[in-house]
C-alpha cells in the first residue's frame, strides 16, 4: 500500500465517520460556551467529548495504519484478528470511560428538586 493510499485511506475513514466526530466536537463547543455558567459541569462534558473525539479521530488513523502494517509484514491472515479485536477492546476502553465522563456531567451540579405541588399546598391561608 502506498503512501498515498493510506492517505486516502485514512480521509475515507474520517468521512464515514464525520456525523460523530461533529456530535463529538459539538459537544466540546457546547462545553466551552457554557463554562462560565456551570464550569464543574462543563469540565466533566469537555473531557468526555473531547476525549470521544480524540478516540474517532485516533481510531481512524490508527486502524489504517495497523492494516498497512499488517499487509506490509506480512501478517497471516488468521493471526491479524488477534491484532484488530484488541485495536477495537483499547478503543472501547477509552470510549467507556468518555461515557462515564459524559454522564457524570449531565448528573452532576444538580440542585435538590422542589415539586411544584408541595409548594402550592403549603402556601393556601
Amino acid at each position: 500500500m502506498e503512501s498515498s493510499e493510506v492517505v486516502k485511506s485514512i480521509l475515507l475513514n474520517y468521512l464515514f465517520a464525520a456525523p460523530t466526530l461533529l456530535v463529538w466536537l459539538a459537544g466540546v463547543l457546547v462545553s466551552i460556551v457554557l463554562w462560565r455558567k456551570h464550569p464543574r459541569v462543563s469540565l466533566l462534558a469537555l473531557a468526555g467529548f473531547g476525549v470521544a473525539l480524540l478516540v474517532a479521530l485516533a481510531y481512524g488513523f490508527v486502524f489504517v495504519l495497523l492494516n498497512h502494517w499488517l499487509n506490509s509484514a506480512e501478517i497471516a491472515y488468521d493471526q491479524r484478528e488477534y491484532y484488530y479485536n484488541a485495536l477495537r477492546f483499547v478503543f472501547s476502553l477509552v470510549e467507556a470511560v468518555a461515557a462515564v465522563l459524559i454522564v457524570t456531567a449531565v448528573f452532576t451540579g444538580r440542585g435538590p428538586r422542589v415539586a411544584a405541588t408541595a409548594t402550592a399546598t403549603t402556601n393556601r391561608p
